[in-house]
């Protein structure tokens, strides 16, 4: 409701992420789950960032280690704590961890290119793959522009492959590797989005198991699982704002086809 609310006053959904560079030194100004905030009853909390600094600065402390339980699944041990990301020029601050990451699309065969941040050396984004939340580049840097057409937000009507379809927000949580599970208000990269690949590795709350499983990309496609701590599957939001349970042994090539947007794939995983 909040994601539409923001559509509907806004005429766009938010970005995944708002970045001015390539990957991975990039400043990332903004991300979706903070520009919903006040759609979620949480107005004062949102007054409270200060949006000409990274989440991760200390102007941005308060903001980024409070708790916000629309974001925070009751089954997710991780629930209540703080702890510092992995990677990213965020890893040195804590963060509020959170249970839900923006489908920001689908990945390639190499499993090394995400629509949640421009790294040009490994492959070019492809439009046809990207998902309604995705990385937005803002930059005067014209060589960056270049490199990274990310394009802009995107509207109600962007999403032609149907948004009954169309995968909007999804659980992830894991059970071993802490550092590398959801944290809410950091956007960089894979810390609260996350893409759908063509192996099924990635679907599960173990980041080790996805890691130690044979796949292309190395652990790039275990750092934007899916997951959670429910029975055989997880919970996902779709575009038109109903909720599926998803089933841990879905046919994960018609979920890939779900996370793009205008991919023009016909897919449903019932």
């Amino acid at each position: 409701i909040a994601l539409h609310n923001y559509h509907d006053v806004n005429n766009t959904f938010p970005a995944g992420n708002v970045s001015d560079n390539v990957c991975c030194g990039q400043n990332v100004w903004t991300t979706w789950t903070v520009d919903i905030l006040p759609f979620l009853e949480q107005d004062a909390l949102f007054k409270t960032w200060v949006p000409s600094q990274n989440t991760w600065a200390s102007a941005n402390t308060f903001l980024r280690t409070q708790f916000v339980k629309v974001y925070s699944c009751p089954s997710d041990t991780l629930y209540l704590r703080t702890e510092r990301p992995a990677s990213g020029n965020g890893s040195g601050a804590q963060y509020q961890f959170g249970s839900y990451r923006a489908v920001s699309g689908r990945s390639g065969g190499n499993g090394r290119v995400f629509w949640d941040t421009c790294e040009p050396n490994l492959g070019t984004l492809n439009p046809a793959w990207k998902g309604v939340l995705h990385v937005v580049i803002r930059t005067t840097n014209a060589n960056v522009a270049a490199r990274c057409p990310t394009g802009t937000t995107e509207r109600m009507t962007s999403i032609i492959d149907g948004t009954s379809n169309t995968l909007l927000v999804g659980e992830y949580t894991n059970i071993d590797v802490p550092r590398r599970a959801t944290f809410w208000a950091y956007g960089y990269t894979s810390y609260n989005q996350s893409s759908v690949t063509s192996e099924s590795r990635i679907l599960g709350n173990s980041y080790n198991r996805c890691w130690n499983s044979p796949g292309n990309g190395g652990d790039n496609p275990c750092k934007r699982g899916f997951g959670s701590n429910h029975a055989n599957g997880l919970n996902f939001l779709m575009a038109d704002g109903s909720v599926r349970f998803i089933s841990y042994s879905v046919d994960i090539n018609r979920l890939a086809a779900m996370a793009t947007m205008a991919g023009g794939e016909v897919a449903d995983v019932n």
